[in-house]
């Protein structure tokens, strides 16, 4: 990423953000891949790619419902909700774009 990041290749490092995310998903680090995610998106907005970004807000709402099947959080508490709400906010605007 740091590498397309110094060329000023936007695409490049959105893409490098999609693999690294892509990692932490397939090795359950649900945290580390909404964090990959998050930085995607906000490259995604600037680059103005609204494919990638409906897609990067369903692997963002995949990586809320993850961290609800690893938490601790009880059904009911606020944590669980905010991770449900987070989730399907993601997954509403990937439908919308």
């Amino acid at each position: 990423r740091k590498l397309f990041r110094s060329l000023g290749d936007k695409m490049g490092e959105l893409s490098a953000l999609q693999i690294t995310a892509d990692v932490h998903a397939r090795a359950m680090r649900y945290s580390d891949m909404a964090q990959a995610l998050e930085k995607a998106l906000s490259l995604a907005e600037v680059v103005g790619d609204n494919v990638t970004e409906a897609s990067l807000q369903i692997s963002f709402a995949q990586a809320q419902m993850g961290l609800l099947e690893v938490s601790s959080a009880a059904p009911g508490t606020e944590s669980f909700r905010d991770l449900g709400s987070s989730a399907a906010k993601a997954a509403k605007k990937a439908v919308a774009l």
